[in-house]
């Protein structure tokens, strides 16, 4: 296999463990509900860092209520087309 051939097949493989917020912004959601959870768990018991995990994602989510994110184009007479 030529040199050129094995960095295109390296560039299309994704190592990255976890999800890159630039391709998934619930991601973060997903993080703050594990925290709360694990911090509910008998042996850890921190109150407080479950607390405020839930008061952050009570947030976010009345932020993603009221600014919603553009799903689709207009073109010039307001028709979607994308």
């Amino acid at each position: 296999m030529e040199r050129e051939d094995t960095q295109k097949i390296m560039v299309s493989i994704d190592f990255y463990i976890g999800q890159p917020i630039e391709e998934s912004p619930y991601y973060g959601y997903h993080r703050l509900a594990e925290a709360a959870i694990k911090a509910l768990r008998p042996g850890i018991n921190d109150l407080e860092s479950a607390v405020l995990s839930l008061n952050v994602l009570t947030d976010l989510f009345s932020f993603q209520i009221n600014h919603f994110i553009k799903t689709g184009h207009k073109n010039e007479i307001g028709t979607i087309i994308v």
